[in-house]
């Protein structure tokens, strides 16, 4: 795992600040896998998508651990991680709070769900349509349209393969 980059290099990075329902989570950890976005700065929004993909069982907690400037070993936040770019919203459009994370974005000022585990954002009654949408682009799981470059399956074969070259902003990020 790399280090923190230091704050101004933090600042000159993009961030992949998606619209909810325009990024499917496969194609976000393929793509991180080859090690795309995986140095960019992440939205509260696509930090939500990781951390509910994790929780949820969608995606293993080393392939979140692939974005580094958010997440450290062990898939936890680094300190002082900034609120960035759009709130991750739940099932009932308000904001999420996952592992005690508010994920209100940049401007913090959303109001915050009364849904505060995992049981009650499953057992909400717009949960199936809220996934379909904010995970899979309105699709299933399996739908994602990018076609992995590498075959690396573990987090040091992905780390090694991102802390190989420069940094380089992913295609949608801003």
């Amino acid at each position: 795992m790399t280090p923190v980059p230091s704050a101004a290099e933090l600042a000159s990075r993009d961030l992949l600040n998606p619209p909810p329902g325009t990024l499917h989570l496969m194609d976000l950890i393929n793509h991180g896998k080859d090690g795309v976005y995986a140095k960019d700065r992440l939205s509260d929004h696509v930090i939500g998508m990781l951390i509910f993909g994790v929780d949820s069982g969608i995606i293993k907690a080393w392939e979140g651990t692939v974005f580094q400037v958010p997440f450290k070993k062990g898939f936890s936040l680094r300190k002082d991680q900034p609120h960035l770019g759009r709130p991750f919203l739940g099932p009932d459009d308000k904001v999420l709070s996952l592992r005690s994370i508010f994920c209100c974005g940049e401007d913090g000022v959303a109001e915050k769900s009364d849904l505060l585990s995992m049981d009650d954002i499953e057992n909400h009654p717009n949960y199936d349509d809220w996934v379909k949408q904010i995970l899979y682009c309105g699709g299933d799981e399996y739908d994602g349209t990018y076609n992995r470059v590498t075959t690396f399956n573990t987090i040091a074969r992905c780390d090694e393969n991102v802390n190989s070259k420069p940094y380089a902003p992913g295609p949608l990020s801003i």
